[in-house]
C-alpha cells in the first residue's frame, strides 16, 4: 500500500524529486503556523499543476492558527478557505483544533457549521477529521471517541477520511481501530430520515395545500412518486457489495468500483468529481520514521497529543521495532500510512519503503541500514 507524504517544503522546491519518485502519490500540506492560509492555497494549486496524477491533496486547517478574534469571524475565514480550495481539482480539507489554549470554536463546531453552510454546499469538497486512539487516560479516551462520533454524524456525506494521531502503543491502536471500524460500519448502514422544520424561505403554500388534501388522495400521490424511485433503486443496486478493506484503501484515491459509479452519477465540481455521499471514509494513520534527530526532539519537546513510550524513545532500533508493530496493525485494518517526517531525498524514501515492507510482513528481526 503506497503511503501518503506530508510535505514540509514548498512544492516548487520539491517538484523535481516528486516528479521522479512520487508522481502518483497522495500528499498532505500541514498548517503549522499562523497566517499561512493563503500560502497553503497557493501550494495546493502549485502541487496540483506539477503533479496532475496525484489522487488527493489534503490541506490542513487548524482553528488555533486561523482564529480571528471571534468564532463568527473565524468561521467566515474557514468558509472562504474551503471555497477557494474547492476550486483546486481533487483536494480535501482536514479540520483540526490545533494546540494552545481552547478557543470558543473548535474543529467539531467548525465541522457542524460547515456542513450546514449554503456557501459550502455551493462548492463542496471532501472533508477529513482527526482521531487519537492513544490516550492513556480512559476518561480522556472516551471523550475523544464521543467527539469523533459527533464529527462523523455532523459530517455525514462530507467526511471522506479519518486521520489517526501518531503513537507507539500497538494494543491501544488495535482497540481504537476495532471501535472505529464499528462506527464506520454503522455509518454505512441505512440512514433514518430525519424530520426537519422547513426553512423560513420555503414555499409554504404548496405544503399547506397538500395538508388540506383528503388522505386517500395524498396516499395515491405518494405511491406515484415512490414507484419510479423504487424501480430506479432496484436497477441501480449492485449485485455484490465491495469488501470493506477494498473500500477503505481506495476511498481517497477514488478508484473503487462504488466510488466510480457514484462519481459518474454526480455532477463534476470545478473539474473534478464530488465525494460520493454516504461513501465509507478512508482511515489514514500517522507514521513517524525514527531517527536520532527525531528521538532527541521528542525527548526535549514532545508534540502535543503524541504518546510515545519509553521503548520508542530509547533508540532508533527499538523505535523501528515499535513502528513496525504499528504498521502491522495498520495493515490488518487497511489503514493508509501518512509519513509525517520529511521525505525529500531518494534515501529518505527508501528508508520509508523498507520500514513499510517490514511492517506489513510483521518481521521485527530483519536488520537494515538506518538512514539519518
Amino acid at each position: 500500500m503506497s503511503p501518503r507524504l506530508e510535505l514540509f517544503q514548498p512544492p516548487a522546491v520539491l517538484a523535481p524529486f516528486l516528479l521522479q519518485h512520487a508522481p502518483a502519490s497522495s500528499f498532505n500540506l500541514p498548517n503549522k503556523a499562523k497566517g499561512e492560509a493563503a500560502a497553503l492555497l497557493e501550494r495546493a494549486g502549485t502541487l496540483r499543476a506539477v503533479l496532475p496524477l496525484a489522487p488527493d491533496i489534503c490541506v490542513h486547517w487548524a482553528v488555533s492558527n486561523n482564529y480571528a478574534r471571534t468564532p463568527e469571524a473565524t468561521f467566515a475565514g474557514l468558509e472562504a478557505f474551503a471555497e477557494r480550495l474547492a476550486a483546486v481539482p481533487a483536494c480535501s480539507l482536514l479540520l483540526v483544533s490545533g494546540g494552545g489554549p481552547r478557543r470558543k470554536l473548535d474543529s467539531l463546531q467548525a465541522l457542524e457549521l460547515l456542513a450546514a453552510s449554503p456557501r459550502f454546499h455551493a462548492a463542496p469538497l471532501p472533508l477529513a477529521v482527526a482521531f487519537n486512539p492513544f490516550f492513556p487516560d480512559e476518561a480522556r479516551q472516551q471523550e475523544e471517541r464521543d467527539r469523533l462520533r459527533a464529527k462523523l454524524a455532523a459530517g455525514r456525506g462530507h467526511v471522506a477520511a479519518v486521520y489517526l494521531q501518531a503513537g507507539s502503543d500497538a494494543d491501544r491502536l488495535e482497540q481504537g481501530l476495532v471501535w472505529l471500524q464499528q462506527q464506520l460500519d454503522e455509518l454505512a448502514g441505512p440512514r433514518k430520515e430525519e424530520q426537519r422544520p422547513a426553512p423560513a424561505f420555503a414555499n409554504t403554500d404548496e405544503a399547506t395545500a397538500k395538508q388540506q388534501q383528503p388522505p386517500q388522495q395524498q396516499q395515491q400521490q405518494q405511491r406515484q412518486v415512490e414507484q419510479p424511485e423504487l424501480a430506479g433503486r432496484a436497477a441501480a443496486r449492485p449485485a455484490k457489495r465491495p469488501r470493506r478493506q477494498l473500500e477503505a484503501a481506495e476511498a481517497m484515491a477514488g478508484t473503487s468500483t462504488g466510488s466510480q459509479r457514484d462519481a459518474e452519477a454526480s455532477p463534476a465540481v470545478n473539474g473534478h468529481r464530488q465525494q460520493p455521499r454516504g461513501g465509507r471514509p478512508a482511515v489514514i494513520g500517522s507514521l513517524l520514521v525514527p531517527s536520532r534527530k527525531l528521538l532527541a526532539a521528542m525527548k526535549f519537546r514532545p508534540w502535543g497529543g503524541v504518546f510515545l513510550g519509553e521503548e520508542w524513545l530509547s533508540g532508533v532500533e527499538a523505535a523501528d521495532g515499535a513502528t513496525r508493530r504499528i504498521l502491522a496493525v495498520y495493515a490488518r485494518h487497511a489503514v493508509v500510512p501518512l509519513v509525517e517526517t520529511e521525505v525529500a531525498t531518494p534515501q529518505a524514501l527508501e528508508r520509508v519503503t523498507q520500514l513499510l515492507v517490514l511492517g506489513d510482513s510483521g518481521d521485527g528481526d530483519v536488520a537494515r541500514k538506518v538512514v539519518e
